[in-house]
């Protein structure tokens, strides 16, 4: 490819990616490379353009997400460095500079870095611990990188990519892709915690993980927890304070939100602006939670409210941001709070990762409730799932139907069955539905480094910090947020905090029924009973009762249109029988072969 070839390529790329940095765009080409990059303001709003370039030309950076001890890191290297800006960036460019991949231990925040040697002819890829920003590569006819699958398709030739079929089993097993992949054969994303380096002399990459989650025990009483948790929280969210614009928050009126409000009020004397979506569906509905939440701290709070679904909104989705079908349905709501938020603010606060760290998700409850299970005696677990069988299926959520929960736990529990080294949820739990949707068997879940880790629930929270939690809760966050050029936030996720957390035994996590008990005991006296009590709910959207309404046609129309495999087709089409009809609620599995179906359509 011509130098101007690959740079126009690269400008191309960048204003796909307009969304995520609508305040400046730049491009930067030489004899073998050309760099561009979108920002997004957030600190030191003049600062100098990126790419960022240091050494005569030498190296250049492009570097998005936020260093959040950058103000700690440029005291220790301005005897080494002239710096000329105010912001983080040039302390990304300086700290690599000087002090190579070492310098990625020493930053805390969120981050996907492209650092290039024009010298030595090697590119430096890496990102943040936990993949809060995203970052894709390819060697197809060349090294190619960008932060969205849409703007790297950018950067490829015309129709040189193709679906892997070992993704899509794994997609319509979890809905999501396996850490590192895509929907595509020709296009993987850097780890979470990993530096990529790519030496384009030789035409290879070799990664490295410079940070990965591993369990030490914590020295001390649970009260001694309670205070660390309290201070390591504290410290985590004033960091996440360090902005030159307004910083807001997205308040559910659940714990996690509620209790980041309280603490930005009442200890970092901020009163920020609150954003909630609400829906007509009273069981999804969490808005006057959340305004009751609001009032009490006295903030201003600004809602609005979901009522259902148009197929081009999950369209629009894949073609500007995703790139590739995605399981999980609440990204909607979240695009929709988002646009809500980015009229108001740039930055919000948000409780991302805390049910991952601290043990607040109810499937957890059921990993502990499947060992007792499994020892009852054989009539009685025969006779339940025959009941439970007998029973309509409920499209009630989950925490207002006891019969709800008993049917999500007996997929859970047929999932379990079927593989034993995963507690999470499933799109297919059963063996003969791959063959019936003509998709093959994907291996077993990747399992994460359980060293340290010898109980059950630990385990499925260990495998969710490596899997769920960046490539379906952060990707959500992340695309649906910088879709309105907001920026989000998560204190829950600082790593500081979060090897706290995993240092903890179990059971100073969960206790009876309920989790987050550390979060729960530490923050009793910042929130008004009611929020303690209140039912986890969790962002979901009313999918049962949408494919029973337009949806389901919807759904029908693209299953004839979309040249897809004859069983899947076939497969498809059952499913949304038997939901309609009253015999299973396939909400989630439909949502997910929606997704798979629009991507087909799209791309």
């Amino acid at each position: 490819m011509s130098s101007g070839e690959c740079a126009r390529r690269v400008d191309r790329s960048v204003a796909a990616l307009a969304h995520r940095g609508p305040d400046n765009q730049g491009v930067i080409a030489g004899e073998h490379f050309a760099i561009g990059h979108t920002r997004l303001a957030i600190i030191d709003l003049i600062g100098p353009p990126q790419p960022m370039v240091a050494s005569g030309g030498r190296y250049h950076l492009s570097f998005n997400g936020e260093i959040y001890n950058y103000r700690e890191l440029r005291l220790a290297l301005q005897h080494r460095w002239n710096f000329k800006s105010d912001g983080d960036s040039e302390v990304v460019l300086a700290g690599l500079v000087l002090e190579g991949q070492d310098f990625l231990n020493k930053m805390n925040g969120m981050w996907a870095i492209i650092f290039w040697d024009s010298l030595e002819e090697k590119l430096y890829l890496s990102r943040d611990r936990f993949g809060k920003k995203p970052l894709y590569y390819s060697c197809e006819n060349g090294w190619s990188v960008a932060s969205e699958l849409p703007a790297i398709k950018m950067l490829l030739a015309k129709d040189s990519l193709t679906e892997s079929e070992e993704s899509r089993s794994y997609y319509f097993r979890y809905g999501y892709f396996p850490s590192g992949k895509t929907i595509y054969q020709q296009i993987e994303e850097v780890l979470p915690g990993h530096l990529l380096v790519i030496d384009c002399k030789e035409n290879k990459a070799v990664s490295s993980c410079y940070w990965s989650l591993r369990r030490q025990q914590f020295v001390g009483t649970r009260d001694d927890a309670l205070v660390a948790f309290r201070e390591k929280f504290q410290l985590a969210l004033t960091r996440r304070l360090v902005s030159d614009v307004e910083v807001g928050v997205l308040l559910s009126g659940g714990i996690d939100s509620s209790v980041i409000l309280s603490s930005l009020v009442q200890d970092c004397g901020v009163k920020p602006k609150a954003f909630t979506l609400g829906f007509s569906e009273s069981a999804y509905d969490e808005s006057q939670a959340a305004a009751s939440v609001a009032g009490y701290f006295g903030v201003q709070h600004f809602s609005q409210e979901m009522s259902s679904l148009a197929a081009e909104d999950m369209a629009s989705i894949l073609g500007r941001s995703l790139g590739q079908p995605f399981g999980d349905a609440s990204i909607l709501p979240t695009v929709s709070v988002a646009q809500l938020a980015s009229k108001e603010v740039k930055v919000c606060m948000t409780g991302d990762g805390a049910d991952e760290v601290f043990s607040g998700y109810q499937r957890y409850q059921a990993r502990l409730l499947y060992d007792v299970y499994f020892r009852l005696p054989k009539p009685f677990t025969v006779l339940f799932e025959r009941i439970l069988g007998l029973t309509r299926p409920s499209h009630s959520h989950h925490s207002q139907s006891v019969v709800r929960k008993a049917q999500l736990f007996m997929d859970l529990l047929k999932a379990f069955k079927l593989d034993s080294s995963y507690g999470g949820p499933r799109v297919l739990p059963l063996l003969d539905e791959y063959h019936y949707f003509g998709s093959s068997i994907p291996s077993t879940f990747n399992r994460a480094n359980f060293e340290g880790f010898e109980d059950a629930v630990m385990q499925v929270m260990r495998q969710d910090m490596d899997a769920y939690l960046p490539q379906d809760i952060l990707m959500k966050s992340d695309r649906a947020s910088m879709l309105s050029s907001l920026e989000l936030r998560s204190p829950f996720l600082d790593h500081e905090l979060v090897e706290f957390a995993f240092s903890l035994p179990r059971n100073w996590h969960r206790s009876g029924v309920l989790g987050k008990r550390i979060v729960r005991d530490a923050m009793a006296h910042k929130l008004p009973r009611e929020v303690w009590k209140k039912r986890k709910q969790g962002f979901s959207v009313p999918l049962g009762e949408w494919f029973l309404g337009d949806l389901g046609g919807t759904f029908m129309e693209m299953l004839s249109a979309v040249d897809v495999d004859d069983r899947l087709r076939s497969g498809c089409a059952a499913m949304l029988k038997d939901h309609q009809s009253g015999k299973k609620n396939n909400g989630m599995a439909l949502w997910s072969f929606f997704s798979y179906l629009s991507w087909k359509t799209e791309f």
